[in-house]
């Protein structure tokens, strides 16, 4: 894994949904207030994590140093974290996000050391994220320079187990060993290049592994002989 990297954390208060009661007619300010009292309550023990590229400036910036505080103020734990990044990350993102307008000026072409350059960052922030985002936490990525986290975040959480036993008895000849495997996914990196043509492959569930099996010999003059058998399930 990649040597991670502080991450800037922006600090905010909280401001009381009620300023705007008297805005809102009685009706909607009561489904307003259950709604938001549900959400809470749905959010208790998780945080959102907003990831962006800059605490200042532009218009991602701007809504969030004004929502965070109402959603902090209605009982949800919210949260803004700032990607880092060289110059030249910096450079190939503006670049990017020029693309995705679907203008390319000329000689802004991406290259190999721009493709290294993205990514290496990509991983140092990921790793620092993921000290910090717990899988059930959810993470809300803001603008081209930080969609490169979406392969590591959409991973963290994945669950392994695997076990294995088996015993020999020389006088018998006969041998027998199990195995048992279980995982809990979200995700798996290359999936989606499965599928030609998809936009994204859903990834979440388990799956268990159970196999057992037996091996028997029967020593001969002519060569011993072998029978194998394995139940999976």
């Amino acid at each position: 894994m990649a040597k991670s990297i502080p991450l800037k954390h922006v600090e905010l208060g909280t401001f009381p949904i009620k300023r705007f009661r008297p805005l809102l007619d009685d009706d909607v300010w009561s489904d307003l207030e259950t709604t938001l009292g549900r959400l809470a309550a749905a959010m208790r023990g998780h945080v959102v994590w907003n990831v962006n590229s800059t605490a200042r400036g532009g218009g991602v910036a701007e809504m969030l140093a004004s929502l965070i505080p109402y959603s902090r103020g209605a009982g949800i734990d919210e949260r803004w974290a700032v990607i880092e990044g060289t110059p030249d990350f910096f450079e190939v993102t503006k670049r990017l996000h020029t693309f995705l307008h679907g203008v390319q000026p000329d000689g802004a072409a991406l290259t190999e050391d721009d493709r290294r350059e993205y990514e290496a960052a990509m991983a140092r922030n990921s790793a620092a994220l993921l000290e910090q985002i717990r899988p059930a936490d959810i993470a809300i990525l803001h603008d081209p320079q930080t969609a490169g986290l979406i392969p590591d975040l959409r991973a963290h959480g994945n669950q392994y187990a695997f076990g294995m036993i088996g015993r020999s008895w020389s006088g018998s000849n006969l041998s027998i060993g199990a195995s048992a495997l279980w995982t809990g996914l979200h995700a798996l990196d290359g999936v989606d290049l499965l599928y030609t043509g998809s936009i994204r492959v859903a990834q979440t569930g388990h799956a268990v592994d159970f196999r057992m099996g037996a091996l028997k010999e029967w020593p001969g003059e002519r060569g011993a002989r072998t029978l194998e058998a394995v139940v999976l399930h």
